[in-house]
Formats: structure tokens, C-alpha cells, sequence
């Protein structure tokens, strides 16, 4: 049986943006081409006009396509934020789910920060700020609950930066240490990562 036609569309749009993600996750995002995208999707650079018209349109599609996923990723997140009232871990756990997003999506997501960032509007909306709401559930000083709102954006913000971060730039990061391949790189940053929003909760909530 045939496949219909608009099951082979969905497929080549999908390869191209794919291509886009992974060529944004190790390049400068200026210097990428259409000619590059179109080699590592393999279609014709006419068929990614075909689809996105241009470079600003294949980017908006990134980045809705970006947008769409994170709102996915973020409502199953929720149950583990809310049981971290109970369990410090929880938060632990959460972060890593993040972070592991953030590195699955790397080129989109250095596409978005910099795209907020060329607007002066940086914020960090559409990754975890449902911890907000959270904590000002299980944090009733104004003041701890803004020093830990502070923490948890600083968080964000490593998440965001080490997460996207290309291979060559984590390498350059270990310097001569030790560690011997990007993957264990990861290793580490998510495990400081995790083990400092399960410790900056637990803090927080002894003050509370």
C-alpha cells in the first residue's frame, strides 16, 4: 500500500528540521546555509524553500516545533515538582529531566536564546517557571521564597547554557582532566546539577 502523500511531507519536514537542529547545536548559527541544511536533511535546497520559504521561516519552525515540545516535556514534570514539597530528590530529579531535554534539543534551544536575547526580552518562561507557583506553596517567607525563586533561575540558567553547550566547548571546559568523552562531561554537569537543586530546597525549606 502506498504511503500517503502527506505522511512523506511530514517525514521531509521533520529531516529538515532535524538538520537544522543538529547543524545549530555545533555551528555559529550565522554561518549555516541552506545548502548545509539541505545536504544533512538529503533533499534538494528547492525543497526547503519549498516547506519554509526561508532561513527566518525554518527558524520559526524550530523554535515552535521547540516550543510545542517543552510545553509536553513541562506538564510531565509537574507530579515531580509537586512531590518535591515532600521530597527534596524530587527536585533533583527534575532538574536532570531538564537538562536531559535541553541537551536532546540543543540546536532549538540555542536558536531561542538567541533569538530572545537579539529582542533584549531573555527570560526563562518556557523552561521551569512552573517553579514559581511551587514555591510559593511550600515557602511562606517572602524572602526565602524570593532567594530561592533567584537560585532556581540561576539553575536554569546552567541548565540553558551547559545543556545546549556544543562538544568542542565541553571539551575545552575539562581542560586536561581526567574525563575522557562529552558523554561523561554530561555525566558530571547533570549530577552537580541535580544534587544542587535537591540541596538548595532542602536548605531553603529549614529556614522556612
Amino acid at each position: 500500500m502506498a504511503r500517503p502523500p502527506q505522511a512523506d511531507s511530514e517525514r521531509t519536514i521533520n529531516a529538515i528540521l532535524d538538520a537544522t537542529e543538529q547543524l545549530c547545536g555545533e555551528k555559529n548559527i550565522d554561518a549555516i546555509k541552506i545548502s548545509d541544511i539541505a545536504r544533512d536533511a538529503g533533499v534538494a535546497p528547492s525543497t526547503v524553500y519549498h516547506y519554509f520559504c526561508n532561513r527566518e521561516g525554518l527558524w520559526d519552525a524550530c523554535l515552535d516545533r521547540l516550543r510545542r515540545d517543552a510545553e509536553q516535556t513541562n506538564a510531565g514534570l509537574l507530579p515531580k515538582v509537586q512531590a518535591a514539597m515532600f521530597d527534596p530528590t524530587s527536585l533533583g530529579r527534575c532538574a536532570r529531566d531538564i537538562y536531559r531535554f535541553v541537551r536532546s534539543r540543543r540546536g532549538a534551544v540555542r536558536m531561542r536564546l538567541r533569538d530572545a536575547l537579539s529582542r533584549g526580552d531573555f527570560d526563562l518562561e518556557d523552561y521551569g517557571e512552573f517553579f514559581v507557583p511551587f514555591l510559593k506553596q511550600v515557602i511562606e517567607d517572602d524572602v526565602l521564597r524570593l532567594r530561592a525563586a533567584v537560585a532556581l533561575r540561576g539553575l536554569m540558567l546552567w541548565i540553558l547554557r551547559y545543556g545546549s553547550a556544543a562538544d568542542r566547548d565541553l571539551v575545552a571546559l575539562a581542560g586536561n582532566s581526567e574525563v575522557r568523552s562529552v558523554e561523561e562531561i554530561h555525566q558530571i554537569i547533570e549530577d552537580f546539577i541535580a544534587d544542587s537543586a535537591e540541596r538548595l530546597l532542602s536548605t531553603t525549606l529549614q529556614r522556612a
